[in-house]
């Protein structure tokens, strides 16, 4: 082979290009971005719009319905899902798997640019679901009792803290792209006016929001020259302080004029609150740091840390910071556990070699292509856009235990050369040169397994990308290496040798014997033989029925998240006493670290549509570095307790989700009727709650929101002069309030919000008492034109391309995803249904039978892509479809790792099914070619065989132990994010011991069986050569 003719020849050239692939490599180590995961782009993007006040029912039909209507029509738009809730609009759109999301999003903006909606709503914002928009930084900003301030002025102090200094201070590190605050009280100027004076007045309330816009403008009105002074002329009419809107003159009055403080309270007080933040039960404000997109998140959150605490000495007195979540911390842990796993693995892989080889240089000559492989895969990363995260550091650990198995087979057949009496630079290359065609096929058909994954749809393809190309890259560097840096350092490595016997010693003579026998039994037996294969397949296929399925493992980071719901119309401040009530048992907890918790919808920008309103609250609960095992299911047990004791109260507990927004089980119901949707939902809920292997079981349509509705009697309304349009402008007006302007202070524009005052406004005799003809001479209240009654209205409507739905959705309390899933399908087969109405299951369980789906496609067209592979090395069909029944094989030891370790099958686990296709055929390749090599030389198909088992046994030992014990550390679930690499470790491992075992006894009897063709003679001879050891020897 030319290219270890080569490396023989030019040892400084070799060793000069191996020195700059490291030094490539470190370089671009510096700049790997590092992250938790790879960048996720999730084909999903979601359509919000706020009307402040709305019902449900008024958000669908003048915002949800419109939006799906314009955007539904977008290319490659699969499904339509919209959820309408008191004052939000959510319309979440999927598109196919693949679908360039960039060109999506123009498209959505373009249609929602030309779509009308009420003044009165807000802009639509268009969000993407995207694990890596998250808050990387999360800060709880709160005040000690030592500043001696009352709630509210503290409160007030924060929040001016916040919005003033914090996010002017942090917005500046490098790499952050938004500082988001929210609790605590926000500033605004509040006129609440007496709507009988203005009635006096004929005063209505638009001609006075029209006038303080008016007054409240500077102008900037040219410029004049005098003489050799030029000047700049303005108008300065800004209203200076609060106080001076007071002065505003309303009406010319008689005799005097009627100023603004005379028909309405101005004050300075805080806009209505939408969350209330609380920090181990006290009440703070928050601060989230938002990165920008291709940012560095470790380096992102250490700058501003730095910051941070270059300015805590100047903290204003009794005020303090406390972190509330760090992502970089768990990514730090998370990959120096992956890093630790794979130093662990390589040092032990190393290990292994030594005590095979009993020499220390060839030891270190093949232990170098670890750290080379390694390094210099960092270089290529950098060119493909890999960050740093647990997938791709995951798959270099992976790759530990495979980088040296080039270099053992390469080396070993060296040491032969060397041993039968040839000389350093002669071995080198016959002997690299005679196993090169197995090493390159052992090599790409592991390569050729990642293929498939580009097929893969859903969250799989895109989380392995990163650790197929990684793995990817190790490789192929590490057959490079194999191929001239092993060749190389053993022309030049004097005079040592190694024996050249499977073994060294006593033991491995003993195992060698052990084998020899066994192959000579199974020889002679080879039915027997193939029925125990078969026996020990069908005994994991029945285990494999045992093991549960999930989507992916979920990630334990030691905290949990609360979701409560109380009763619908529950006020923000009693919704915020029972989030407190929580929040403070799970406090005092000394398991408990911290408790974060939040009332009401919060500042949110993500694109998860999940509930929010004043009677929604939320907690995050972390536990203690040192809390025991199982002290997350003691506070979990005693706030479920407290929350059941609690009337009206709904509490759901789940971890922090990752990959997905929805829940393990989801069952649609569609229709359109309301009340058919709530009675089928009721039913549903009914069937779930009976089984205890369904936890937070609850439906969209479960619980109403009250409601004041107001119905028009448009004779007597018309008798008045008076459109409904003018009469809903006066309630929306007089309730809700309309901001007239905005009043700068300092650097801060802070609304001026007009209403009735609240006495007027807050209760339901107070609207019947709304003056809706404020022009007219005598005054007529709201209840003349119209009746006022008290109903409850739904709390949300759900709706699927365009069509109403009920979700009912519950958690797991135990078990796993697809047992779940068979129950529910089971005990919901005899439901009977209103007419009209349909029912599917949906959720995590959708997302993994499509995963499952593509991944089986990905599995047979990987051993397909190997099959290709091999029969393009062996020039024959035959010979690779012998080496595939390693891959059956491993089914054996897999389906008995799951059992014994009760990992469920998962993507994770998938992947590993993949990756053994290419791996556990890596040793009946060699064992195969040097049968077939034999064969050419004269020996006689079972000489052969036995004597290529002899010799083929020690390396495949070797690879085998050192991929094993590579992976080892990972399979033993130890660190952050273990749960994302160890089941497919286990997967591996089990695959790979059993498939070695019975290949090095199955694949020979198959060959056995199947290659009927005639011995061929030695060459001028007419006879069979008796003995291939003694052709190996004569060679």
């Amino acid at each position: 082979m030319k290219l270890v003719e080569i490396a023989t020849r030019r040892r400084v050239a070799i060793s000069m290009a191996a020195v700059t692939l490291v030094l490539f490599g470190l370089i671009a180590l510096q700049d790997l971005k590092v992250n938790l995961l790879p960048d996720l782009s999730y084909p999903t993007l979601t359509v919000r719009t706020e009307y402040r006040g709305a019902a449900p029912e008024e958000i669908e039909t003048l915002l949800t319905r419109p939006v799906e209507e314009a955007v539904g029509v977008v290319k490659n738009v699969r499904t339509v899902k919209s959820v309408s809730r008191a004052g939000q609009s959510d319309v979440i759109l999927e598109f196919a798997w693949g679908t360039d999301m960039d060109r999506a999003g123009l498209e959505v903006r373009e249609k929602l640019e030309v779509l009308q909606l009420p003044v009165e709503a807000g802009r639509p914002l268009l969000l993407r679901f995207n694990p890596a928009t998250d808050p990387i930084m999360r800060f709880g900003l709160v005040s000690g009792e030592e500043a001696g301030l009352t709630d509210e002025s503290a409160l007030k102090i924060l929040r001016r803290y916040a919005d003033e200094e914090l996010k002017k201070r942090l917005e500046p590190v490098e790499g952050v792209a938004a500082v988001k605050i929210s609790g605590g009280l926000e500033d605004e100027v509040q006129i609440e006016i007496d709507q009988r004076k203005m009635a006096q007045l004929n005063l209505p309330l638009d001609l006075l929001i029209a006038r303080l816009a008016a007054e409240n403008v500077n102008v900037s009105a040219g410029r004049l020259e005098e003489g050799t002074q030029r000047y700049l002329v303005r108008t300065i009419n800004q209203f200076a302080s609060v106080e001076a809107f007071g002065a505003l003159i309303v009406a010319p009055g008689n005799g005097r004029p009627i100023y603004l403080k005379d028909i309405a309270n101005v004050r300075s007080g805080y806009s209505e609150r939408e969350a209330i933040i609380r920090m181990n039960g006290r009440e703070a404000v928050e601060v989230a740091i938002y990165k920008e997109g291709d940012a560095n998140t470790v380096s992102v959150a250490k700058g501003v840390r730095e910051r941070i605490a270059a300015f805590t000495d100047e903290l204003p007195p009794g005020m303090q910071m406390e972190n509330v979540d760090d992502q970089s911390e768990f990514i730090d842990r998370a990959i120096s556990e992956v890093v630790s796993a794979a130093v662990i693995g390589g040092v032990l892989a190393v290990l292994v070699i030594f005590g095979f080889l009993r020499n220390l240089r060839f030891t270190a000559a093949i232990a170098l292509s670890i750290p080379v492989s390694i390094i210099a895969t960092f270089f290529l990363m950098g060119q493909a856009g890999i960050s740093l995260n647990i997938m791709s550091l995951g798959g270099i650990a992976l790759a530990t235990g495979l980088l040296v198995d080039n270099g053992i087979v390469v080396l070993e057949n060296i040491s032969r050369y060397r041993a039968s009496g040839e000389g350093r630079v002669a071995a080198a290359v016959k002997g690299a040169s005679e196993v090169g065609g197995a090493v390159i096929a052992s090599t790409l058909t592991t390569i050729a397994v990642f293929l498939p994954l580009a097929f893969v749809e859903g969250v799989a393809g895109q989380l392995f990308r990163d650790q197929a190309l990684t793995v990817t890259f190790a490789l192929v560097i590490s057959l490079g290496v194999a191929m001239t840096l092993i060749p190389m350092i053993a022309a030049a490595s004097g005079q040592d040798k190694l024996p050249t016997g499977p073994g060294n010693g006593r033991g491995s003579s003993r195992i060698a014997s052990g084998y020899a026998g066994l192959l000579d039994l199974a020889l002679r037996r080879r039915l027997l033989t193939l029925g125990i294969a078969a026996v020990m397949l069908a005994l994991a296929v029945f285990l494999m029925r045992d093991v549960g399925t999930e989507l992916v493992p979920q990630l334990q980071q030691g905290r949990f998240e609360v979701e409560l719901e109380a009763a619908p119309g529950t006020p923000l401040e009693e919704t915020d006493r029972i989030g407190g009530q929580l929040q403070r048992l799970a406090a005092a907890e000394p398991s408990v670290d911290f408790v974060y918790g939040v009332a009401g919808s919060g500042n949110r920008i993500d694109a998860n549509p999940t509930e929010s309103g004043e009677n929604i609250a939320r907690m995050l609960v972390a536990m203690a570095p040192d809390a025991a095992p199982g002290a997350q299911g003691d506070v979990i047990a005693a706030l479920r307790q407290r929350s059941a004791e609690t009337a009206g109260l709904e509490a759901n507990f789940t971890a922090p989700e990752l990959l997905s927004f929805d829940k393990p089980l989801e069952i649609e119901i569609q229709g359109y009727d309301l009340e058919s949707l709530r009675e089928a939902s009721d039913r549903v809920l009914a069937v779930l709650r009976d089984s205890d292997r369904f936890a937070d079981v609850e439906s969209s349509l479960e619980r109403g929101h009250p409601e004041v509705q107001i119905f028009f009697d448009q004779e007597r309304a018309a008798s008045l002069g008076l459109t409904v349009k003018q009469i809903s402008d006066q309630v929306v007006g007089k309730i809700r309030g309309r901001v007239a302007t905005r009043y700068s202070w300092r650097d801060r524009k802070i609304d001026v919000l007009v209403r009735l005052a609240e006495d007027e406004r807050q209760s339901i005799d107070a609207v019947r008492e709304l003056i809706v003809n404020p022009e007219s001479e005598r005054p007529v209240p709201l209840s003349s034109v119209a009746e006022i009654r008290v109903a409850e209205g739904p709390a949300e409507i759900r709706r699927t391309d365009q069509e109403r739905i009920a979700l009912v959705q519950a958690n797991l309390a135990y078990g796993d995803l697809g047992s779940a899933v068979e129950e529910a399908e089971s005990r919901l087969a005899g439901l009977q249904l209103p007419y009209g109405l349909s029912m599917k299951i949906t959720g995590q369980s959708e997302e993994m039978s499509a995963s499952f789906r593509s991944l089986w496609f990905a599995l047979a067209l990987a051993v397909f892509l190997v099959y290709l592979v091999m029969a393009s090395q062996f020039e024959s069909l035959l010979h690779p479809f012998v080496i595939l029944f390693s891959i059956p094989l491993a089914a054996v030891g897999v389906g008995l790792a799951l059992w014994l370790t009760d990992t469920r099958l998962s993507v994770i686990v998938f992947i590993g099914l993949i990756m053994l296709a290419g791996i556990v055929v890596n040793n009946a390749i060699v064992l195969v070619d040097l049968i077939n090599q034999l064969r050419e030389r004269g020996a006689d198909r079972l000489s052969a065989i036995r004597e290529a088992a002899r010799l083929r046994l020690r390396p495949i030992l070797m690879t085998t132990l050192t991929t094993v014990l590579g992976l080892l550390p990972m399979a033993l679930g130890m660190g952050e994010g273990a749960e994302m690499r160890t089941p497919m470790a286990i997967t591996v491992i089990g695959g790979l011991l059993t498939a070695t075992l019975l290949t090095l006894v199955v694949v020979p009897v198959m060959y056995s069986l199947l290659d009927r063709r005639r011995d061929p003679s030695p060459a001028g001879g007419n006879q069979p050569a008796e003995n291939a050891a003694e052709l190996m020897q004569a060679v």
